[in-house]
């Protein structure tokens, strides 16, 4: 049977804990910088708005990657 020190044990316990909060900190940098550039995206390409052109049509800006709008959602504003 091996001795372990309970110091050699708990800098063990250390390294595993500042590994694993290495990786939930990279996990949430990451979800949240791909959220600021979906948003982006979708402010870009003007999502949802109704855009009025000179000859008198209307554009609705394309949302990307957001099922849960509906297409026609603006398809009273055309006349």
């Amino acid at each position: 049977m091996a001795y372990t020190s309970t110091r050699s044990r708990r800098h063990s316990d250390l390294i595993v804990i500042e590994i694993t909060r290495i990786i939930s900190v990279t996990f949430v940098g990451a979800c949240f910088g791909l959220l600021v550039a979906w948003l982006g995206i979708n402010a870009i390409t003007g999502c949802g708005e109704v855009t009025r052109t000179v000859d008198g049509t209307y554009i609705k800006g394309e949302c990307v990657m957001v099922p849960w709008v509906d297409a026609t959602l603006f398809d009273h504003f055309i006349e």
